[in-house]
């Protein structure tokens, strides 16, 4: 029985340590971005890693955030001379709130690649990195 308590926090304690956490990579006038790697499960289609943003507002008051999102592979940033809307991010987020990207979710949520053994689809190269770019924050009145 001792045994088994043993291999039981063990292999619970390891799922909990092999879970990627969130990393702060930028901060600009009370708001906090981060990101992190996640597992993305869909109800079809294949599993896949993305890339998941976090922002916490640490101000007493609303602000509006700006930003662009560089994707970047080993041959280099895939989009960073666009200038398309496609890759700019805006939201509002309440006094004291934090936003937090959840798979699937199209303006917090970053394909980075299929991690699925059974996927053998075109070939590609998958994401090493996002970058945050241009970020603004504004006050807004409540």
């Amino acid at each position: 029985m001792k045994q088994a308590l043993i291999l039981i926090f063990l292999f619970v304690g390891s799922s909990f340590l092999a879970q990627e956490s969130w990393v702060k990579k930028n901060e600009k006038k009370g708001v906090e971005i981060y990101i992190k790697q996640a597992e993305c499960i869909p109800s079809h289609g294949f599993k896949e890693r993305n890339f998941l943003i976090q922002l916490r507002n640490n101000n007493n008051y609303e602000v509006g955030v700006q930003f662009f999102i560089e994707k970047w592979n080993k041959e280099g940033c895939l989009n960073c001379k666009s200038q398309s809307n496609e890759f700019k991010v805006e939201l509002n987020i309440k006094s004291n709130e934090s936003v937090v990207g959840q798979c699937f979710h199209p303006s917090l949520s970053f394909f980075k690649e299929f991690n699925d053994a059974s996927y053998n689809g075109r070939a590609y190269l998958p994401l090493t990195e996002i970058k945050i770019k241009n970020i603004q924050v504004q006050y807004l009145m409540e």
